[in-house]
């Protein structure tokens, strides 16, 4: 990447200040781990990282899926009660989420996403 090779040259301040900023907008992809392997030289000093910015993308995220989620099971014509609409809406953790997405694609109740696995 001729971006990586231009900020390890530029050094300094500002070529962290770039590489964060790149980083961050890469957000939860294969490039931004390919990425971080490319700018192992610098620490992370940008504030989006373990702050309140990256908990708000951390929340829309998991707002987004569980929409997804919610949306699946409608088209799917499955029901959903308000209590399972709700645990849905209000869950945060995106690996759960996540889970329950690929359980919405062939579950036959709603409950059938809280099931444990």
């Amino acid at each position: 990447m001729p971006e990586a090779t231009a900020l390890a040259t530029i050094g300094g301040e500002t070529a962290q200040d770039w590489a964060e900023y790149t980083e961050f907008g890469l957000g939860d992809t294969q490039s931004r781990a390919f990425w971080r392997h490319l700018m192992t030289f610098r620490p992370s000093r940008f504030p989006g990282s373990g702050t309140i910015i990256e908990e708000t993308r951390t929340k829309g995220r998991a707002e987004g899926r569980a929409e997804d989620i919610l949306r699946i099971l409608d088209l799917r014509a499955i029901d959903i009660p308000e209590a399972a609409r709700e645990r849905v809406n209000a869950c945060t953790d995106l690996e759960l989420l996540s889970t329950w997405l690929d359980r919405a694609l062939t579950a036959t109740t709603a409950e059938e996403l809280f099931a444990e696995a």
